[in-house]
């Protein structure tokens, strides 16, 4: 009876099913004829999520033989890849493309902020922060963040050993979160707190390109570090005044003067993970595609970086920072309406930050070669794929 019944179930379903992917099959082939090639995976809606998820930048450089514009199904979604540099003006400056449209819903999803609110005060933040780190005005924060880096490199010591990549990330974030939310706004000298938000951010970072987009139920752990964090800036938001003047205001005070809604604590996560964790030629491309392009492969291109993977500081020289002027092919800060609006900020923190661990320590790598950079992580900071573990002594 159970098998009979068993049976009836799978007959059912095959017969329900299989006439519907026959016409949803059909209909799409038809459709497609002058559309990009797509990958569309083995399981209905799912698509090639497994595949793409497990290694995204592998996955990619797979699929360019597509061409150089391809879609990829993947839970539900198009997701339109455009791989050669020369396409990357339509992707930043077609009338056709609605940058707000396409990251609202994973801003609802990452941060729990209300359409209505993200509409009203999206290009409103983007603004204030674009006018609040413009080159002209790096001047009120370089000095104090200079200190701020001083401070807390200090604090590691006169020599010690240690992952690079853990200690970079452990004095810098300290520094830039004290330079621009204010100094102690977080606990960030308490070392038993901050290891904590440390250890909640990271995991919120490592795993925001899936909180983005999969079902929170599905992301237990990232779910409970998003939690952790918007509790956390409940509180900030609870005890941080506004001061008067434009030249003493911390970034944060001028978001949480300019959001007048419940979301004060929500902005202020997102614009804690912006500050630390980093940056279609003829509209075939159907409606509601969610654009893509990957900086990491961007940046690989021979054709505007020779020997891509070699060091070469001197590929700089043709850009003039000056004048906003960067390499061809590279985005980084995006580009268009909505580029970084604290690229002159990143800047200035890396070649400060950079500067000023070389010239207080000497350092030395305890393995044979810098490990690569992860293929996991679309978006972001590229962060390590392996420990890099190094030695490191203050300078006489």
């Amino acid at each position: 009876m159970v098998l009979e019944l068993n049976d009836l179930i799978v007959g059912l379903i095959l017969t329900t099913i299989i006439p519907i992917l026959y016409c949803v099959y059909h209909v799409s082939r038809s459709k497609s004829k002058s559309l990009p090639p797509a990958y569309k995976g083995w399981f209905p809606w799912l698509g090639c999520a497994f595949e793409f998820g497990k290694n995204p930048l592998d996955f990619i450089a797979q699929k360019k033989e597509l061409g150089r514009i391809f879609t990829l199904y993947v839970a539900g979604e198009r997701l339109t890849f455009i791989t050669d540099a020369e396409d990357f003006q339509y992707f930043f400056q077609s009338p056709f493309v609605d940058f707000q449209k396409a990251v609202q819903d994973p801003v609802l999803n990452v941060a729990s902020v209300s359409k209505t609110s993200f509409f009203k005060y999206h290009t409103k933040i983007h603004d204030m922060v674009k006018g609040r780190l413009a080159s002209s005005r790096l001047i009120y924060f370089s000095d104090k963040l200079c200190d701020e880096f001083r401070d807390q490199l200090t604090q590691l010591g006169k020599q010690g050993k240690g992952d690079l990549h853990h200690l970079v990330r452990r004095s810098m974030y300290a520094a830039v979160i004290n330079n621009l939310f204010g100094k102690n706004v977080l606990p960030v000298n308490c070392e038993k707190e901050f290891e904590k938000i440390e250890e909640m951010f990271v995991m919120f970072d490592e795993q925001f390109e899936y909180g983005a987009r999969l079902p929170s139920v599905f992301l237990k752990d990232w779910s409970s570090a998003k939690k952790y964090l918007i509790e956390l800036f409940s509180k900030v938001v609870q005890k941080t005044t506004n001061k008067k003047s434009d030249d003493d205001e911390t970034l944060l005070q001028s978001l949480l003067s300019l959001v007048q809604d419940q979301y004060k604590a929500n902005y202020s996560l997102l614009l804690l993970w912006a500050s630390l964790a980093n940056a279609i030629p003829d509209m075939k491309i159907p409606e509601g595609d969610m654009l893509m392009l990957s900086p990491y492969w961007a940046h690989r291109n021979e054709k505007y970086f020779p020997d891509p993977l070699m060091y070469k500081p001197e590929r700089w020289k043709e850009a003039d920072i000056d004048k906003n002027v960067f390499l061809d092919g590279f985005v980084a800060f995006g580009g268009g309406r909505y580029q970084c609006p604290g690229r002159w900020y990143a800047i200035l923190e890396i070649q400060m930050y950079v500067a000023m661990f070389i010239q207080m320590f000497d350092c030395k790598l305890l393995i044979n070669s810098v490990p690569e950079p992860s293929k996991k992580h679309l978006v972001g900071t590229q962060q390590p794929a392996e420990p890099c573990p190094v030695e490191y002594r203050l300078r006489k």
